[in-house]
This record gives C-alpha cells, sequence and structure tokens, in this order.
C-alpha cells in the first residue's frame, strides 16, 4: 500500500510542475506571459475629470474597481471604463501616459473616447 501512495504523490507533483510550466510560460495572442503580471502589452495611467451639469470633478479610478482586480489599463479596458462613466457623466475628459514596448506615449481622453496619438 505504501508503494503506492508514494507513485500517487510523485505523480500529482509532476503533473502540478507541468502544469504550472505550461501555464506560466506558454503565451497567449496578445499577452507577454501569462501569468496576471506579466500580462499587458501596456500599462496606462491616466486623470480623468467629470463634468456633471457643469460642476467638474477629479474620478478616482481606484474607487471604481472591485478589490483585488488589476489596476493596469490597457486602452481597450480604459475605453470601456470611459463609456461607463459616460453613464454617470456628461463628458469624461483626461490625460495621461502609456506605457508599451516601443516605450512611452501620451493618451488622452475626450469627452468619454479614448484618443491616441498618430504614429511617427
Amino acid at each position: 500500500m505504501r508503494d503506492w501512495t508514494g507513485l500517487l504523490e510523485l505523480l500529482v507533483t509532476a503533473a502540478l510542475v507541468v502544469r504550472m510550466t505550461v501555464v506560466g510560460f506558454v503565451r497567449r495572442p496578445g499577452a507577454i506571459f501569462s501569468w496576471p503580471m506579466f500580462s499587458h502589452g501596456c500599462s496606462i495611467v491616466v486623470d480623468l475629470t467629470g463634468t456633471k451639469d457643469g460642476v467638474a470633478e477629479q474620478i478616482n479610478v481606484f474607487d471604481l474597481f472591485p478589490t483585488g482586480d488589476s489596476l493596469a489599463l490597457t486602452t481597450t479596458e480604459l475605453q470601456s471604463l470611459c463609456d461607463y462613466l459616460m453613464g454617470r457623466y456628461d463628458s469624461v475628459d483626461g490625460q495621461g501616459h502609456m506605457w508599451y514596448a516601443d516605450g512611452e506615449t501620451t493618451i488622452e481622453v475626450v469627452a468619454g473616447r479614448v484618443v491616441l496619438p498618430l504614429p511617427d
């Protein structure tokens, strides 16, 4: 009976090592690595201002995310956030920076739309 237990432990350990290797190092389309801390090809830091009935207020994006959710935004996620905020505000505007594989660039939000600079 003891021999089976040792063999079972070895098989379970080997299966976990193979799974961690595949999950950790096999690339998914659009991801640098598949681990969450390496999953974004870009990261955006932006200051947003919402205007409602002519009154402007700063938007704290950290208040809008569920606890433990990723705070590194991509352009698609930023646009989704702006679409959500347009339900609360008449206009959402802002400026920030985007870091990605080719370097850094400025980014703007104008009337709830994410605006990227034209490539050189």
